[in-house]
C-alpha cells in the first residue's frame, strides 16, 4: 500500500502541474486522462505481489550510479514534465490533436498499462532501479514477455511515450521523445550490466536477440 500511495501521489502531483501549467481546469481531455490513467494504475497493482512492490518503492544502496542519474531524468520527465508542457501547450493556444487521435492515444495508453504490469507480475526481480540483487536471489527471467524482448517494461514505456503524444500534442510530443532517449540509454546501459553480472543472461540474451522491438533492436 505504501508503494500505491507513493505512485498515487505522483500522478495527482502529475495532474496538479499540468493544471497549473494550463491555468485552468476547463480541459476535458486530460480530466478523462488522468482519471483513467490514475485508477487504472491503482487496479492493475492492488493485487500484486506485496513484497516486490516494496522493494520498487525503495532505491537500493548497490544501485548503478549512471542509473541514479537516468533513473531521475525518467521521473522528472515522465512523471513531471511531460504535464508540464502539455499544460504550457494549452496556455499558449496551441492546436489540440484531432479527436480521432486523442481516442487511439487513450486506447495505447490502456493497453500500456496492462503491458507494463506484465513483467512486473512474471518476474519477482523486477526493482524500480538497476542493480544486481544479490539480497533477493536474483535469476534471469525468461518466460511471459521475456520471451519476446529481455526489457519487456521499458518497451511498454516507448508505447506510452507515443501514447503521450497522441493525447497531449504540442510541447508533450517534444518531451515523450526525450522520455523515449532515456529509455533506450538506460536499456543498453542495463542490459550490458546484465551481460555482465548476472549469471545466465548471456545464454539468455542469445535465444531472446531483442531489447526492446522485436526484429529491430
Amino acid at each position: 500500500m505504501k508503494y500505491i500511495g507513493k505512485l498515487m501521489f505522483q500522478r495527482f502531483l502529475g495532474a496538479a502541474i499540468f493544471f497549473i501549467s494550463a491555468g485552468t481546469l476547463n480541459v476535458p481531455r486530460a480530466l478523462i486522462y488522468f482519471f483513467v490513467y490514475t485508477a487504472l494504475s491503482a487496479i492493475v497493482l492492488y493485487h500484486h505481489d506485496p513484497e516486490l512492490l516494496n522493494a520498487r518503492r525503495k532505491i537500493a544502496a548497490n544501485t548503478e550510479a549512471w542509473d541514479k542519474i537516468l533513473l531521475l531524468i525518467y521521473v522528472l520527465l515522465g512523471f513531471y514534465g511531460v504535464y508540464a508542457a502539455a499544460g504550457l501547450s494549452i496556455r499558449f493556444q496551441q492546436t489540440e490533436t484531432s479527436l480521432m487521435l486523442f481516442g487511439a492515444g487513450m486506447l495505447l495508453m490502456i493497453l500500456t498499462c496492462f503491458l507494463s504490469i506484465w513483467p512486473v507480475m512474471e518476474n519477482r526481480n523486477f526493482e524500480s532501479s538497476v542493480r544486481i540483487q544479490e539480497d533477493r536471489g536474483q535469476t534471469v527471467c525468461s518466460s511471459g514477455p521475456y520471451s519476446y524482448v529481455r526489457h519487456p517494461g521499458y518497451s511498454a514505456i516507448l508505447l506510452w511515450s507515443i501514447s503521450i503524444s497522441m493525447i497531449f500534442g504540442g510541447l508533450a510530443g517534444i518531451i515523450a521523445i526525450l522520455i523515449i532517449l532515456t529509455i533506450v540509454i538506460r536499456t543498453y546501459f542495463e542490459d550490458q550490466m546484465l551481460q555482465e553480472k548476472l549469471s545466465g543472461y548471456v545464454e539468455y540474451s542469445k535465444k531472446v536477440k531483442y531489447r526492446l522491438i522485436p526484429y529491430i533492436w
